[in-house]
């Protein structure tokens, strides 16, 4: 019998496809490494849901909050840590550390997520996880659970952006980086010349779909710190809020 693992670390090597004009790590790129290793450790652990059929449940991602010291080069490993810290009604968390090949932390995560049955679209109970055979790590990455973010009125439009389809993941809908990606690749392009993101919180509401037009607003111009929103055109229901703090590449 396998043992389990209460922590998970799986190793990245920054590829080419993977790192900026700055010869950097992408923040999406980033979080895809998040994504992946925590779809990695609940199959491990026995809760990633996957059958011959398909997937029964799906892990549907409430809220992010990534803090960032340092970006990673283009040909760097790092290690990305993982654990579940419990759970609160519907709501399970899971916190995240990235390394250097020297253990020293790059960057830092916690994240929020709700367990949905695909055929009757509810959360489900996640009182299952008391019966998992680990001793659970409650520790914080962050030293706390993923923020709400507060919107300020009025917001001004900033950008739009239309769904593709290689935005969807295997459920259909618009993958959670690739919020991310369309609300930061609303500044334009020569804000990134000596700027990267230092944190980044984000709030998703509501789902998207192939086809739909999205309108970016923000809270002001472009700045150190600034609060964004995505609206559905067709509906202008809010699908996602974000508070964006940025540092000055040195």
């Amino acid at each position: 019998m396998t043992s389990l693992k209460p922590i998970l670390a799986n190793h990245y090597t920054v590829g080419w496809h993977e790192a900026t004009a700055g010869n950097r790590l992408s923040l999406v790129a980033l979080c895809n490494y998040l994504q992946e290793t925590a779809w990695n450790h609940a199959e491990h652990l026995g809760f990633g849901f996957r059958t011959e059929q398909g997937f029964e449940k799906a892990w549907v991602i409430v809220r992010l909050h990534v803090e960032v010291d340092r970006y990673p080069a283009w040909n760097e490993t790092v290690a990305v840590e993982t654990w579940p810290s419990g759970y609160k009604g519907f709501l399970a968390f899971r916190e995240f550390r990235v390394l250097d090949a020297g253990n020293k932390v790059l960057a830092r995560a916690t994240t929020t997520w709700l367990l949905i049955d695909l055929k009757t679209r509810r959360p489900c109970h996640l009182n299952f996880l008391d019966s998992l055979d680990i001793t659970l790590n409650t520790e914080k990455a962050c030293g706390r659970e993923a923020p709400a973010v507060t919107l300020p009125d009025p917001l001004l439009e900033f950008g739009h952006y239309q769904v593709r389809y290689y935005d969807l993941d295997m459920n259909q809908h618009v993958n959670n980086t690739r919020y991310i990606e369309m609300l930061i690749g609303a500044y334009p392009g020569e804000w990134f010349s000596n700027r990267a993101i230092r944190t980044l919180s984000l709030e998703y509401l509501k789902e998207s779909v192939l086809g739909d037009r999205i309108l970016i607003k923000s809270d002001g111009v472009p700045a150190l710190s600034n609060r964004l929103a995505g609206y559905n055109t067709g509906d202008n229901s809010l699908l996602v809020k974000a508070a964006v703090e940025w540092m000055e590449n040195t």
